[in-house]
């Protein structure tokens, strides 16, 4: 039996004792998890902050896309709304953002495996209503 002592770097500590393959699979599975950045941060003293809320099972980050799909549970989106829409609607309840932080988030809630909301062209311009 062979036995190693693991050092990952978030500071947890790991003793495995088992065949030179127990441990090689180990080594692999922590390899894999270990980032250049968060090595880059931690030599540099800064830490990574998540500003995720987790709500039941499914992890939303604050900002655009969260405030969005509150508006549609409000029931915002029960009509076509524009991108000028809902930058109003966000502005009227103190989420200020431009029309170019709201394009992206907006179109990953509209493609798989969110699919939260649909959305067209009318009269060239995207319109977004529920799924």
């Amino acid at each position: 039996m062979a036995k190693a002592n693991i050092d990952l770097p978030n500071g947890t500590k790991i003793v495995v004792d088992g065949t030179s393959e127990d441990i090689n699979s180990v080594l692999k599975i922590f390899s894999n998890l270990h980032s250049a950045p968060a090595e880059e941060n931690k030599a540099k003293g800064k830490r990574k902050h998540s500003t995720r809320k987790t709500t039941g099972s499914k992890k939303m980050s604050k900002g655009p896309s969260r405030y969005i799909i509150e508006l549609k549970v409000a029931g915002f989106f029960d009509k076509k709304k524009t991108l000028n829409d809902i930058q109003q609607k966000l502005e009227e309840n103190g989420q200020i953002y431009p029309q170019t932080h709201l394009s992206t988030p907006l179109k990953r809630l509209v493609r798989p495996p969110n699919n939260e909301l649909r959305r067209m062209k009318e009269n060239g311009n995207w319109v977004y209503v529920k799924a």
